[in-house]
């Protein structure tokens, strides 16, 4: 396998060699370890030296459950062997692997099975296009356990020598229900299957059949009784299955799952809102789709309990016009900032990661990253590998770019054999016009922070003189700059040694 970081571009070696310039002492770095994780979905075999060059280090394998088992009980020997295949081919150039089952090519067969089809308040049961062909997982037990042979096999066949899992198992792979709009029928709701509407032998444990069995949305109650039952009901069963999801899989590995959340999300007031409005299509996120999709988000991450769990925005790249991200009001924030909330809110926080929604421009690519960078997340998968190769959209060069541009890494510097560590990171980085340092000293001495440009001239000092053990933060205010790379160097003499103890960082100012 691959040395990670072996194939940094130009730009970024240059970068290291002027901080070992920097460097008169010699340091044990114990290892450096990249701030984001970089992949692209659909990635193309014939791509993998390139990207792994521009910086990626994660690949997908999609599976199909289709073509894994044609037949029920009878899987596909040579599919699994190719899967297998490109897997190893995969680690031979240097990714982990990003799991993701493929859910959403459901095989014939197991629509042979009554209720395994959502079906809506029209009579209408859903069937999609490619991507869409889902089981209802939400209200048929059946299906579930189909599903957990399914994943059994997968992870029996293929190990589990894998970075993350993709969970959402129903449209596209992510978690919801279908559309609103649905073969000439508006305002549909999911759940008016025999199983869901009746209850019965097939009910998964933890939900009941609908508490206010043939209602339908927009038909009054006193203080909108049924509309409140009616909509607790049906979000608390897709939150069940989320955490069904994450419970199945969690008893064939034990890595970091990756629940996909797709759209804009329900906000604070606005599903009381529908409710007040009897569920009849009327408010604007029932307009969208986000309540009859079931799209609240801060019920769903709020339910999670594992805590290694990523919540994972499908919508990175949201029109920046659509919202205001420095507004108090969480009513007006793009997606991502949403799911960011909730996740580095919840106890204990959950990491954030996502992907575009493909055929990005250049403002799209800059926007992307300018929210990787914004909400922390730690890792972006884009859509699609195709497209940064196909002339049409922004190129694998200009991706690359801002990989180099935006990616860090934060290195533990040993200063002794009892394991004693110095550290600094920044935040952000790449900034605009400052950046917070963050240093821990692990025992007393004089201490010198300072910044320096590429050429080795200081631009500032943030911190001199004798410090106590603990941890600091200080301000670099780079407003007064030009777009440039600087260094942040850090250096600890203790009072009981000779010799100081070095890190240096790179500190990237853009406009």
């Amino acid at each position: 396998m691959k040395k990670n970081y072996q194939k940094l571009n130009l730009m970024l070696m240059v970068s290291v060699s002027l901080a070992i310039m920097l460097l008169s002492e010699s340091i044990n770095v114990s290892g450096a370890t990249p701030k984001y994780v970089f992949g692209s979905l659909q990635n193309a075999p014939s791509h993998l030296v390139q990207n792994y060059n521009a910086g990626m280090r994660r690949a997908v394998l999609e599976l199909s459950w289709s073509s894994y088992f044609p037949s029920e009980g009878a899987k596909d020997n040579n599919y699994v062997t190719s899967m297998k295949n490109l897997m190893q081919t995969y680690k031979n150039e240097g990714y982990d692997i990003m799991l993701d089952f493929g859910f959403q090519y459901a095989p014939s067969w197991v629509f042979n099975y009554s209720d395994s089809r959502f079906k809506n308040q029209y009579g209408d049961t859903f069937s999609g296009g490619a991507g869409e062909s889902v089981v209802n997982g939400v209200f048929n037990n059946v299906m579930r356990q189909k599903q957990e042979i399914y994943v059994q096999q997968v992870f029996a066949d293929l190990g589990t020598d894998i970075a993350c899992v993709k969970i959402g198992w129903l449209r596209y792979g992510e978690l919801g229900y279908p559309q609103n709009s649905y073969n000439g029928h508006s305002n549909t709701y999911w759940c008016y299957d025999n199983v869901a509407q009746n209850g019965g032998a097939n009910l998964p444990a933890g939900i009941t059949a609908c508490p206010v069995p043939g209602w339908l949305p927009g038909q009054t109650s006193t203080n909108h009784n049924n509309a409140r039952n009616f909509y607790n009901w049906y979000v608390g069963a897709l939150t069940n299955y989320q955490n069904w999801m994450i419970s199945t899989t969690r008893k064939y590995y034990q890595g970091q799952l990756c629940v996909l959340y797709p759209s804009w999300g329900t906000r604070p007031g606005s599903v009381n809102s529908a409710i007040n409005a009897d569920l009849n299509g009327s408010t604007s996120p029932e307009i969208n789709g986000e309540i009859q999709r079931a799209h609240d988000f801060q019920t769903l991450v709020g339910a999670i309990t594992d805590p290694n769990v990523m919540v994972y925005c499908t919508w990175i790249d949201s029109d920046e016009s659509w919202s205001n991200d420095a507004s108090s009001n969480s009513v007006n924030w793009c997606p991502v900032h949403w799911l960011a909330n909730l996740a580095q809110t919840h106890s204990p926080a959950l990491e954030v990661g996502g992907e575009n929604t493909g055929g990005a421009d250049a403002k799209s690519l800059d926007l992307t990253f300018r929210r990787l960078s914004a909400y922390n997340l730690k890792l972006l998968m884009w859509a699609f590998d195709s497209q940064l190769y196909d002339g049409t959209y922004i190129t694998i060069t200009q991706f690359g770019n801002y990989i180099t541009t935006y990616q860090q890494y934060t290195k533990t510097i040993a200063i002794n054999s009892g394991g004693l560590a110095l550290t600094l990171e920044c935040y952000p980085n790449p900034f605009n016009s400052g950046t917070e340092m963050n240093y821990r000293i692990p025992v007393s001495g004089n201490v010198s922070l300072k910044v320096y440009d590429v050429l080795g001239m200081e631009v500032g000092t943030l911190a001199e003189g004798n410090m106590k053990a603990g941890s600091y933060k200080a301000t670099f205010d780079g407003s007064k700059f030009e777009s440039s790379i600087f260094f942040a160097r850090l250096i600890v003499t203790p009072q009981d040694v000779s010799k100081p103890f070095v890190q240096t960082l790179k500190l990237m100012k853009v406009k």
